[in-house]
């Protein structure tokens, strides 16, 4: 096991003990400000900032601000951007009813909380996970390929982390690990293809910022017992569009000039 697996195990590991902080943080909160949608926002937006504090510590420390594209700033084919926002608005149409619902001030917390775990997620796997592992594999075949491919499915798995919370939604968290594993596929070829980690942190949030508009309803809605039909038809639609961002970041990452990302990886300071 190389310095540079161990790195992104440990990061990943202690950034979820730091997100366990939330729990009781929401719970000191929440007597303060009564209501819980607030304190939930509050606390999570909280452990969110010092995570990317860290971990942006981390970046300089390692070098890893040209691999990310912020130093210098380069930006390449913006058009992918323009596109993937395009569809993300597109199927957004059914949560502007909660966003209409909501006052300003919440709907303002609200996209910060969802922009800080772009943010987070995205500084932590892309940007300094993904490029470890690249120098993990960087003496084996196809290092870029593999490096995406384990950066993917680590993304996907930490979110199992939700049964802890919710342990009798293990479908809804399944569904999640599937969709998390394919569209972290496409965000680390996206970071290949453009250059800068802001075009995949700017998309996370559009996603989180349509996909969680739900959790602005302060009516806790009582969840039915999926029947084994619905379980299917939904398992299939998730795993059918995460193929599809598969589909997409692989057509990415053949235009992508890997001996270009090697080299970026190699900066590393170890």
């Amino acid at each position: 096991m190389t310095k540079a697996f161990t790195y992104s195990f440990l990061l990943i590991i202690v950034s979820l003990m730091v997100l366990a902080l939330r729990v009781p943080l929401e719970a000191s909160l929440l007597p303060i400000v009564e209501r819980p949608l607030i304190s939930n926002l509050l606390a999570d937006s909280t452990v969110r900032v010092l995570i990317v504090i860290g971990l942006s510590f981390f970046v300089l420390q390692k070098r890893l601000l040209p691999f990310n594209g912020l130093k210098p700033f380069t930006l390449s084919n913006a058009q992918l951007l323009l596109l993937s926002v395009a569809i993300i608005l597109i199927l957004s149409y059914s949560s502007y009813g909660f966003y209409l619902a909501t006052t300003p001030s919440i709907l303002l917390l609200f996209g910060i909380g969802q922009a800080l775990i772009g943010i987070m997620e995205e500084l932590l796997f892309r940007g300094i996970v993904f490029p470890l592992l690249i120098l993990h594999f960087a003496n084996k075949k196809q290092p870029i390929i593999k490096a995406v491919w384990l950066s993917s499915l680590l993304f996907g798995a930490v979110h199992l982390v939700g049964l802890i919370r919710h342990p009798e939604n293990v479908w809804g968290v399944t569904n999640t690990v599937i969709f998390a594993t394919g569209i972290g596929f496409f965000f680390a070829c996206m970071l290949l293809r453009t250059g800068n980690i802001l075009v995949p942190v700017f998309i996370h949030f559009l996603v989180d910022f349509t996909n969680g508009a739900s959790a602005l309803s302060e009516v806790e809605a009582v969840a039915a017992v999926p029947t084994l039909t619905t379980v299917v038809l939904t398992l299939g639609v998730v795993i059918g569009m995460s193929l599809i961002f598969i589909g997409a970041g692989w057509f990415l990452l053949k235009r992508v000039d890997r001996e270009e990302w090697l080299q970026k990886a190699a900066l590393i300071r170890f």
